[in-house]
């Protein structure tokens, strides 16, 4: 039981008035009445016993006075384990406050390098984006080169054939003036036969007597006629040696540009049909990549043998009326074989496509579910932060009942101090009265003394009344500092409690702050959910309708009639061109939206963690200026006390030493008393401010634990709101790459479309202009809408 149990118990120091008891004993034999007389009246307020005689040698009255002493002593044993206690908690606390002093920083200088490390990952962030971006620029420009070469080789290729039909019709031209050639030679060998024939007719059937004359004319002009066909022989023989040189080596250069064309294309007839078991087998398990290599081997592979349709031999096993209808059957039979391999790879493709759009699907499906999975988790996370800060808004409530506990303590504390302040008045009044009565005394005794020292005693008496005059005079000073100390005391507790009014509304302020970036934060998450979810559902929706509605038409279209095929195709590629802008345009418009939400997302995360860093450092600086504030008073206070108290014993000391020896064991008395006085409710004072000190350090450390809480907290939520706009961020730049391999297959798509069209419609005009490859697309057309049909289903 301490002093305060004793107090609200009644015990031995029920009354504080009792305590007022000098340092050293002054009995004597000749004071012994009145020394029992003062310690029973003592020990009686004191609450120990109304029955204490001490005068008395009765065991009973003995064994109540050991008691009463033994009471004494366990009181004074309590007291002093009671300020060791003190001291040791106050040691103890002094320590706490070093080690969350140093605990402070180094949060706080952990708390700067987290920041310096997120401004790392940021700028590295950041370069990883732009190295990606100039790769991407790299290969789409690499990719444009390829493009680029591989049309100029189409071009050679193009140019090559052209170059070889005009060489077969130089070919045949050569071959007509050969013709023509022969055929004039033969008509002039006739002529000239003709006529050697009738000049030996005419010399036969001529006149006998003209008969030597015109034999001898007739031999002479045989022998020109001869001579002159002799020299036209020669000169046709000449020139027909020049001719059939010329002729054999045109055909010479023909027949190894023949031979060699000839051998590539027979070659690749008779290498069978392009679109093999096995490669059909592997269409599934290709990648995107290498079917586009095969794919376009196998283009190449069909292209130049469509364009071998004229070069084939002679159908074996047939007869044919002319080598034109040979070479058009022949023609008919590998057209025949290279639309079955066109049908077959369309064939293939397509079902590779449909494999790989069910693929593409599904893992959209499963990247939707991630994504709701994720929000949900964040959704979890953000109300586990919202119960966590209601937590800490309990605590905050906790906080303000313990801090209006401290301010009740202290209300007590102030009324104690009023009731030592009027004890100390009622001690003035005992030593006015005291005064009063050995004033009298004094008279009395003066009156009976002798006239010899009437004079010593008037002086005697007269120096008494002014150092009384004096000691009333200080007395009042002190009654006048001590109201003084009680104005500084209740002006500090009205600083307190506006203090304490102050940080109850900065807390509140505070929650409500921490409320409201809870609010956003789940607001944006929400809007960042519903507007991704939606958006990617409606432009998938919108695609899907649109590729069905574009199948649908061209499948229409090419029922109808084969008439509406340009138009269609016209159609058909300013459908695609605008849907090709439209979904540029909503991926441009999704990456504007979705940057635009990081954006305000950042700037909030970033206010708000700005603002709890702002508040944070103002509230450890109103902490430590409070602190400083305090220390500086209590500092002030506790000097002043002393100076006063130094002084006040030092004119006490005085005054004791000019009076005589009974005045000065009164005075004495009276002045130790007062003193002891002034030192327990300095002790009082002292104890009171020690306790609102520290708790008002506890305070500020657990503020400050709370502060840091919540801007971990703040960080970590703002780095987890970053990883997943990084995550939404790629998942859009992937649907946009996806958009853009879409378009630009289904544009090679329709170049390859076209391209066989013109093919089919060079070679084969008969062949309805690639009617097998429009028929396997409205097959296609078919199948697709029916997949989606299913799908929605």
């Amino acid at each position: 039981m301490d002093v305060r149990e004793n107090e609200q118990a009644g015990g031995p120091f029920a009354n504080p008035e009792a305590m007022l008891l000098p340092e050293v004993g002054d009995a004597s034999e000749a004071s012994i009445h009145t020394s029992v007389a003062f310690l029973q009246d003592t020990l009686t307020g004191m609450g120990l016993s109304d029955e204490l005689n001490l005068m008395s040698s009765e065991p009973a009255d003995v064994a109540t006075t050991c008691n009463a002493l033994y009471a004494l002593l366990l009181q004074h044993q309590k007291d002093a384990q009671y300020k060791e206690q003190l001291r040791q908690e106050m040691s103890r606390a002094r320590s706490e406050i070093k080690l969350m002093d140093k605990e402070r920083s180094k949060l706080e200088s952990m708390l700067d390098n987290k920041e310096r490390e997120i401004g790392a990952l940021s700028n590295r962030a950041r370069a990883g984006d732009d190295a990606r971006k100039e790769e991407v620029s790299k290969a789409r420009r690499d990719a444009d080169d390829l493009q680029k070469r591989l049309f100029g080789s189409e071009r050679r290729l193009v140019q090559m054939q052209h170059e070889i039909k005009r060489k077969e019709k130089e070919y045949e031209r050569l071959q007509e003036r050969l013709s023509h050639y022969l055929a004039d030679k033969k008509r002039n060998e006739s002529a000239a036969l003709d006529m050697a024939g009738k000049l030996a007719t005419g010399a036969a059937t001529g006149a006998g007597a003209a008969l030597s004359k015109s034999s001898v004319r007739s031999d002479e002009g045989l022998k020109a006629i001869v001579a002159a066909y002799e020299g036209k022989q020669s000169e046709l023989a000449r020139e027909n040696k020049d001719l059939r040189a010329a002729l054999s080596s045109l055909q010479g250069e023909y027949k190894e540009a023949l031979n060699a064309s000839m051998a590539r294309r027979q070659a690749d007839v008779a290498a069978g049909p392009v679109v093999e078991e096995a490669f059909l087998r592997q269409v599934p398990m290709m990648n995107a990549d290498e079917l586009r290599a095969e794919l376009a081997v196998k283009l190449k592979v069909l292209q130049r043998r469509l364009g071998n349709l004229s070069w084939r031999g002679p159908a074996e096993g047939k007869d044919y009326g002319s080598v034109a209808e040979q070479r058009l059957a022949n023609d008919l039979s590998i057209a025949k074989s290279v639309i079955q391999d066109q049908e077959q790879l369309i064939a293939c493709v397509l079902g590779a496509l449909r494999s790989a759009q069910v693929a593409q699907e599904a893992k959209y499906q499963s990247e939707i579910k991630a994504l709701v999975q994720r929000y949900q988790g964040q959704l979890a996370s953000a109300e586990a932060a919202l119960a966590q800060a209601e937590g800490e808004a309990a605590q905050g409530e906790k906080a303000a009942r313990a801090l209006e506990e401290t301010r009740r303590a202290y209300e007590e504390l102030l009324e104690q101090r009023d009731d030592a302040s009027r004890r100390v008045k009622e001690y003035e009044d005992a030593l006015h009265s005291a005064d009063a009565k050995y004033s009298r005394a004094l008279k009395d005794a003066t009156n009976k003394a002798e006239s010899g020292v009437a004079a010593a005693l008037a002086a005697a008496r007269a120096e008494v009344e002014g150092e009384m005059t004096r000691m009333a005079s200080e007395s009042t000073e002190l009654q006048l500092n001590l109201k003084r100390e009680q104005a500084s005391l209740r002006a500090e507790t009205g600083a307190l409690r506006e203090r304490l009014v102050a940080e109850k509304a900065a807390s509140s302020k505070a929650a409500a702050e921490r409320d409201e970036a809870i609010a956003t934060l789940q607001i944006h998450i929400q809007e960042a959910e519903r507007r991704g979810a939606a958006r990617i559902k409606v432009e998938m929706q919108s695609v899907i309708a649109t590729k069905e509605a574009e199948l649908a038409a061209l499948a229409m279209k090419i029922k109808d009639s084969e008439e509406t095929i340009a138009a269609a195709e016209q159609r058909t590629e300013q459908v695609r061109v605008q849907m090709e802008e439209e979904a540029a345009a909503k991926v441009r418009a999704a990456q504007q939206e979705h940057s635009a939400a990081i954006r305000a997302v950042e700037a909030a995360q970033a206010t708000a963690l700005a603002a709890a860093e702002m508040r944070l450092a103002e509230a450890i600086r109103e902490s430590s200026r409070d602190r400083s504030a305090m220390s500086r008073d209590l500092d002030s206070i506790r000097r002043d006390s002393e100076r006063e108290i130094s002084a006040l014993n030092e004119e006490l000391i005085s005054a004791a030493a000019a009076a005589s020896q009974r005045e000065a064991a009164l005075k004495i008395t009276l002045g130790q008393q007062h003193e002891e006085e002034i030192a327990l409710l300095r002790k009082g004072m002292g104890q009171d401010r020690a306790t609102l000190l520290a708790k008002a350090e506890s305070d500020f450390i657990e503020e400050r634990e709370i502060l840091s809480e919540r801007a971990a907290q703040l960080q970590a939520q703002l780095d987890a709101e970053r990883c997943a706009l990084k995550g939404r961020e790629d998942q859009l730049r992937n649907e946009a790459r996806k958009v853009a391999e879409a378009a630009e297959s289904a544009r090679k798509y329709d170049e390859m479309t076209k391209h066989y069209k013109d093919l089919m419609g060079r070679y084969a005009p008969g062949m309805g202009a690639g009617i097998f490859l429009e028929r396997a697309v409205g097959r296609r057309a078919e199948e697709m809408a029916a997949s989606k049909r299913g799908l929605r289903a």
